[in-house]
């Protein structure tokens, strides 16, 4: 037995929406804290507010800021564009070490953030990782790409942002593209794919709204793999199904 405590924004119990797993029943653990995404301060939608509004307050680059959004958090993702992140990777518990692998019951646990990567040296996920090992249960890993991973995870699930590594791209399993219009995907996709392994799988995932889908994003990711017919079409469908 352990007192170790893991810090979460969230932890539930979920199937992969996405990707090469989709289907498969996971415990998703959200760790906090994010070294791409950032707080912008408060800002305010109009009440009834319906459509987007562009801010120039970061970077003097327009910002989506969505509906009922107390505070903007703005990421950056492979193409430079900046967007928003609707992901509560805030700090709201802790639970104990013993605890969190008792209620796993799925033969996989997927880390994910935020950026859970940034926790990889720290004793408790080391400890936490090791314990899910031990116990024959797969650890899956979300990242931005921004770290390269140094435990030797099942999958890793490369999405993208501002600051990828080379490194870490060249060890992923599968990358995951957010793609639409306007964001300018084709001049940066094969400089991403190059460092890529050849085992690796691509799949291009239109960007929702925030939970529906954007049919201009979808065609957009046809015309993509016309270029790349060797990718995946990546749909979220936890988001068809309303679930976590």
């Amino acid at each position: 037995m352990t007192d170790t405590l893991i810090p979460l924004a969230e932890h539930f119990h979920s199937i992969q929406g996405e990707g090469r797993h989709t289907g498969l029943p996971m415990h998703f653990l959200r760790f906090p804290g994010c070294n791409v995404g950032r707080a912008q301060g408060h800002v305010l939608a109009p009440p009834g507010f319906k459509n987007p509004v562009e801010w120039n307050g970061f970077a003097s680059k327009p910002l989506v800021v969505l509906p009922n959004s107390e505070v903007a958090k703005v990421c950056t993702d492979f193409t430079g564009a900046h967007f928003f992140c609707d992901t509560d990777y805030e700090q709201h518990e802790e639970m104990p070490l013993d605890e969190l692998v008792a209620e796993t019951y799925e033969t996989t646990v997927c880390f994910t953030g935020g950026e859970p990567l940034l926790h990889q040296k720290k004793p408790w996920f080391k400890e936490l990782f090791q314990k899910l090992k031990q116990n024959d249960v797969q650890v899956h890993v979300e990242t931005s790409g921004t770290i390269v991973p140094k435990l030797e995870f099942d999958w890793l699930t490369v999405s993208p942002k501002d600051g990828w590594q080379h490194g870490c791209i060249a060890v992923a399993n599968q990358l995951k593209f957010l793609v639409s219009p306007e964001h300018d995907s084709y001049s940066f996709l094969d400089e991403v794919a190059r460092h890529m392994s050849p085992l690796c799988e691509v799949y291009l995932s239109p960007i929702f709204d925030p939970n529906a889908l954007v049919s201009a994003n979808l065609d957009y990711a046809f015309e993509i793999l016309k270029t790349y017919p060797g990718w995946h079409l990546g749909m979220q469908w936890h988001k068809f199904l309303n679930l976590r």
